[in-house]
């Protein structure tokens, strides 16, 4: 049955990345997650989380986790940068623009955006 909705649930994730994208000052293109950098993502997720908004991460240093044990040496300097500042705003089809909105400002307002 989703899938007969599919081509609505993707018109509603494009017009939730436009929306962030305006209010973020961001060129996303994707519509299946939302990622932002920045600095201190403990903190950052927890104040998200104390204001009601639930984020994620998605993204490791591959080249550091033990499946890729042979290239731990190797220098990766942007993804050694990226991984442990990227996190996921909340991208669905029901997220309301009220509700995008809401996470936008508490991202600027949480000061650790990069």
């Amino acid at each position: 049955m989703q899938l007969k909705r599919i081509d609505k649930f993707e018109k509603r994730r494009k017009e939730v990345v436009a929306l962030y994208n305006k209010l973020l000052s961001k060129d996303n293109k994707g519509t299946h997650l939302y990622p932002i950098l920045v600095n201190e993502r403990d903190k950052f997720f927890s104040f998200m989380k104390s204001q009601g908004v639930g984020c994620s991460f998605h993204f490791l240093a591959l080249h550091k986790e033990e499946a890729f044990k042979k290239y731990h040496r190797a220098k990766l300097p942007v993804t050694e940068y990226v991984a442990p500042r990227v996190v996921t705003l909340p991208l669905d089809t029901i997220i309301t623009d009220k509700e995008v909105r809401k996470v936008a400002r508490l991202v600027q307002s949480s000061g650790l955006l990069c």
